[in-house]
């Protein structure tokens, strides 16, 4: 007789969980680290534009699949119209691609090596932001591009970032011109070879010169450089000027630089409401240095007075000395006294030897331009030097 016999057998089913994915920063390091000290206004400026990042950095460092490319918001920065007014674009191409970094040129199509893949396709959009960031890192989600198709890069070349934006609006309805650069400040490297002192600024945006439609301002700056750095003139020094813009065009401008200021702001006799606060403190214990000059003959209305003050050595017992600036005019249409709004920064202590930051952009505000704007990171240029991170697997 024949028996059946039914012996249990246990399937194991293996089930893959699905990839993670890896994140790193641009330049490395900066995933928990803010950038120093200032910001990049470049990639969300202008309503259409292109702009090439070339970057060097992940060479040699192994094969990745990626993801995704997002960029986050300045740190310890004050948001408001001027520099965080939403904005929406109705088409933003990225495509990637190899390049060979020792030779990218200004011309946009000499650039890419291979055929350039596009990740990237659909609208955009980048909400308005008010207040002040905190000085911590801010989180990357500021601008966020999500690849639709996965790119393999192989770490043997460069990697090139192309992106192509059109159609820009922006959140307010406000006319937004193709050559009307407006700020939206995204995290940025400025040096590594210098540091910058951060900027607070005071006073009210209601204060307009009778010609301009935007509220003039006089800001001071001081950078603090590395005592190696690639520039010999700059090695080892304080850098200290003022700039001031959007007061009466080719009109004389005075601008004042002190050591100790009054956030609340005093009444400066003469001077007419709302364009008469004065949040610089004068005294012994504080003397003013003042600078004077003719404005640009256009609407920028600009005045620095770079040359005037320029270079001094480095010296510890100046670290956190407070400068502010302030500037006063004579209204273009009734000679009446106005100030502007003023700034306050702070002398930084000297930053280590620099460490190279292999990138380079290349940018321009109208993207049916064949050629941009050469820019290289690291190299004085915060304006184009963004922290960017990178998903992958």
């Amino acid at each position: 007789m024949r028996y059946l016999v039914f012996v249990p057998v246990t399937l194991a089913v293996a089930v893959s969980a699905p990839a993670q994915t890896t994140k790193v920063t641009s330049p490395a390091g900066y995933e928990t680290k803010a950038g120093e000290q200032f910001s990049t206004y470049n990639i969300c400026r202008y309503p259409k534009s292109r702009w090439q990042l070339a970057d060097a950095n992940y060479t040699g460092k192994g094969r990745k699949t990626l993801k995704q490319v997002t960029f986050r918001l300045d740190d310890n920065r004050s948001y408001a119209a001027s520099s965080g007014t939403g904005r929406s674009w109705s088409r933003v191409i990225l495509k990637a691609s190899d390049c060979e970094y020792a030779s990218v040129s200004a011309t946009f199509a000499s650039n890419p090596r291979g055929t350039q893949t596009t990740v990237f396709s659909a609208s955009l959009n980048v909400v308005t932001k008010t207040g002040t960031t905190t000085s911590a890192a801010q989180p990357f989600d500021a601008v966020n591009l999500p690849f639709a198709t996965n790119w393999v890069y192989s770490g043997t070349n460069d990697l090139l970032l192309d992106f192509d934006m059109s159609g820009g609006t922006l959140a307010n309805n406000a006319a937004w011109s193709s050559t009307l650069g407006l700020a939206y400040h995204l995290d940025a490297i400025y040096g590594p070879e210098f540091i910058l002192g951060g900027l607070t600024t005071y006073g009210s945006r209601a204060c307009v010169d009778s010609g301009q439609l935007r509220t003039p301002y006089c800001y001071p700056v001081a950078r603090t450089f590395a005592k190696n750095m690639s520039n010999s003139a700059s090695q080892d020094k304080f850098e200290i000027y003022t700039y001031s813009y959007f007061t009466a065009p080719n009109a004389l401008v005075i601008q004042a630089l002190t050591f100790f200021g009054n956030t609340g702001g005093v009444k400066f006799p003469g001077a007419v409401a709302p364009c008469d606060d004065m949040f610089l403190t004068i005294g012994a214990a504080s003397p003013a240095f003042i600078f004077s000059g003719i404005t640009s003959n256009n609407s920028l209305a600009h005045f620095n007075t770079l040359h005037l003050l320029g270079y001094f050595p480095y010296m510890p017992v100046g670290v956190g000395l407070e400068l502010w600036a302030q500037a006063a005019w004579n209204d273009s249409g009734s000679s009446a006294i106005k100030l502007t709004r003023a700034g306050k920064t702070t002398l930084l202590a000297q930053p280590p030897d620099p460490i190279p930051d292999n990138r380079k952009s290349i940018y321009h505000f109208d993207n049916a331009s064949t050629v941009g704007f050469l820019k290289i990171a690291g190299r004085l240029d915060f304006a184009h030097n963004a922290v960017y991170e990178l998903g992958y697997q």
